[in-house]
């Protein structure tokens, strides 16, 4: 086989084609390369196959030539000989490294048609990773393999092992990627389902294994780096510089910016992802765009948003605390755009309390440096509580795409309202679609298929709905999950399907096969007071759940914790108790410190440390440093092994499981909301945003200050292929 050519001759050669991309070049005529630019080095990798079988290289950014290298790998190994399950297990590698389950375009069969534009070809919309995950896939599977509700089927290994490889294939709506299908088993069109809610893992990077086997090949050897640690133990805020984070203060007066925080998606179509961070007492949320070239000043000034770096989106008078939730809704029209969810809990449109929702839609044409209410349908929609006193819209999120339509959906606590007896609580389940909103939509509308509907608490102070999230997709059959928490110890996860939804839904009628219930131990640890999504913690390919109870007494008074449950495939138990989680069906987050109030808030954190497994994020806000009330952050890593304790307490985090992020004075509780924000500063890794609503920035009392704290790339490798 003839040798590549030097980097710096095939860098001479292709110097005019830009930076950080890669191609696929002939060299003769039974060769090619996947030529790699990244910053000022280049990689000439040669793959012996046909260009269509060798998509990775086109047009992807540098990181693809991994997979590349793994489909090289793969080809030459089938060919040579039998189905191998060496060959398997590299691209299972590559496939659950480029992007996880459920986000994204996905293949499914049961969803709607994109077609390209090319005869024989489909256009996906895909991230660069998840479309090396795809050509990795579809390079390695022999040519009898069939499709299966969009899952491939590869006969010489069995189905059960390829359906869980394949599940792992997702596409992200925000690139293009054409691939041609050459097998005749493959249908002539084939189906997709768009990505239900923002998730972090679609911006996953080769795992470890994968970039091990690039190094290899590449050099003939791996230097590990020993001091590799992205984070230490402990991080301060005060130390971010706008290198590796920034600080965003609020603009005036008890404003208590920060009262909650999100990260929605790319809302503009400018292909970063946004930051969004609610000031409740100045009625108003801000959003901040995402930056390609990662930088920002520090601290940020919100006075000079101007509609091409960010914006603000003002409440009304009726719209009292306008912002003390809010939460990236998905694509909710699917016009392709992230849109964003603001709740007003304290809102008056319909009796004192009542509450309102509002969801302004993404727009591509962009925005004013100022957008207001009232809206119109055509820009976004009010939904208001329906009697005084519910408090409708003190929790709101995205809920994934629930009923498998393509469209993403929405999630509205109300958590006093009367049902089901006294402050039972509702919640309110409203599907998306593309055929126009009104201006108002009113919740008596709700008529099950088609529109939405109720889920109602089991009991007079259940406070259902206190918090609520999507959870993906638990159970792993292929819908939208969600996730319902209560102050009264129990939470609710509510299985996705495709029909037959009934006007209004008891929580009591959860037996395991459509949802089950969770219980705290204890009626005052308040388990369920935060839900969340928990990513995939353990890499096993099914979403996980996350449940705050940060009254907890583990070891001491009210320190908190945590509990991680972990999704599987099948039913659940009608109930599954919090005291049952033993490490292989979840673990528990103990706080270290009385009073710590560990499980106020939570949040999935994309993969912060860049090694390919999800994190998360929890808050104390009420942890004390030198200082009462400071609060504090723990983000914990996912372990690709799947291994966790029972219990993990939380102060032994050492840089290498986790860290810690401290606040910085006396009672401004960082933590009191935590956010993975994406991809803000465009380095491929993910980022998280710290809420602190009560601190006194520039002289201004509890005008409150936000935190975007940057992921950091892995280290491990020094073989000159990672930046």
């Amino acid at each position: 086989m003839r040798r590549p050519v030097t980097i710096r001759q095939r860098a001479a050669a292709t110097s005019s084609l830009g930076a950080n991309r890669s191609w696929f070049l002939p060299t003769d005529s039974s060769s090619h390369e996947c030529v790699c630019r990244f910053a000022d080095a280049w990689i000439a990798i040669p793959i012996r196959a046909h260009p269509e079988e060798a998509m990775p290289c086109l047009n992807i950014p540098m990181n693809c030539c991994v997979a590349a290298i793994a489909t090289g790998l793969a080809r030459s190994m089938k060919s040579a000989s039998s189905w191998s399950t060496m060959a398997l297990a590299i691209a299972a590698q590559a496939a659950n490294a480029c992007c996880a389950y459920q986000n994204g375009w996905r293949r499914d069969g049961a969803n709607r048609q994109q077609t390209g534009s090319a005869a024989g070809q489909t256009r996906w919309r895909a991230h660069p990773f998840a479309a090396c995950a795809f050509a990795v896939t579809e390079a390695m599977a022999p040519d009898h393999a069939v499709v299966d509700r969009g899952i491939t089927g590869f006969g010489l290994i069995g189905r059960a092992e390829a359906n869980l490889m394949a599940q792992r294939i997702a596409l992200h709506p925000h690139a293009t990627y054409k691939t041609k299908r050459t097998k005749p088993s493959e249908p002539s069109s084939m189906s997709m389902k768009p990505c239900s809610m923002p998730h972090p893992s679609c911006h996953r990077r080769p795992s470890l294994l994968i970039r091990a086997i690039s190094a290899l090949l590449l050099t003939g050897t791996i230097t590990a780096d020993a001091s590799a640690q992205p984070f230490p133990a402990s991080i301060d805020l005060s130390s971010l510089d706008g290198n590796n984070g920034f600080r965003v203060d609020g603009p005036a007066n008890s404003a208590q910016l920060g009262a909650a925080v999100a990260g929605v998606g790319d809302i503009n179509g400018d292909g970063f992802d946004d930051a969004l961070l609610g000031a409740p007492g100045n009625r108003r949320v801000f959003v901040i765009y995402g930056r390609g070239d990662g930088t920002f000043p520090h601290p940020f000034p919100l006075a000079s948003l101007n509609g091409n770096n960010g914006f603000q989106f003002l409440g009304d008078n009726s719209s009292h605390f306008f912002g003390g939730s809010v939460a990236a809704a998905g694509d909710v029209n699917g016009d392709g755009l992230g849109d964003l969810l603001v709740g007003t809990a304290s809102g008056n449109s319909n009796g004192s309390n009542s509450g309102s929702g509002y969801l302004l839609l993404g727009r591509s044409s962009g925005f004013a440096a100022s957008e207001a209410l009232p809206l119109t349908g055509g820009n976004g929609f009010a939904i208001h509580g329906e009697a005084s006193g519910d408090r409708f819209g003190l929790s709101v999120n995205g809920a994934g795409d629930h009923n498998g339509d393509g469209f993403a959906d929405l999630l509205i606590g109300a958590p006093e309202a009367d049902a089901n007896g006294n402050r039972s609580g509702t919640s309110y389940l409203l599907f998306g679609h593309a055929d126009g909103f009104p201006a108002t939509l009113a919740l008596s509308s709700l008529t099950g298929d088609g529109s939405g509907f109720r889920l109602i608490g089991t009991a007079p102070d259940d406070f259902s709905g206190w918090s609520v999230s999507g959870a993906n997709d638990v159970n792993g059959d292929g819908f939208a999950d969600f996730i319902i928490g209560g102050k009264a110890n129990r939470s609710y996860v509510v299985f996705g399907k495709a029909d037959s939804f009934s006007v209004a839904v008891d929580l009591s009628a959860l037996d395991g096969s459509n949802g089950f219930r969770v219980d705290g131990a204890v009626l005052g640890d308040f388990a369920g007071f935060a839900v969340g999504a928990g990513g995939d913690l353990n890499a096993d390919g099914f979403a996980d759940l996350l449940i705050g109870a940060p009254a907890v007494n583990n070891a001491g008074i009210h320190r908190g914790s945590g509990y991680v449950v972990f999704g599987h495939a099948g039913t659940f138990p009608t109930s599954l108790a919090l005291t049952s989680l033993n490490g292989s069906n979840g673990f528990r987050l103990d706080g270290g410190q009385d009073n710590e109030q560990v499980g106020f808030s939570l949040h999935a954190g994309g993969d912060i440390n860049d090694d390919g497994v999800d994190d998360l994020l929890i808050g104390a806000p009420t942890a004390d440093t030198a200082f009462s009330d400071v609060g504090r952050v723990y983000v914990v890593f996912g372990r690709a092994d799947g291994n966790f304790p029972q219990s993990l307490p939380l102060a032994d985090l050492n840089g290498n499981d986790g860290f810690r992020i401290n606040g910085i004075d006396a009672n401004n509780s960082a933590g009191f909301a935590v956010a993975d924000v994406g991809d803000i500063n465009a380095d491929g890794v993910s980022d998280l945003v710290i809420g602190t609503p009560f601190a006194g920035a520039n002289g201004l009392p509890l005008s409150g200050s936000s935190y975007v704290v940057f992921g950091r790339k892995d280290r491990l490798f020094t073989d000159g292929f990672e930046p």
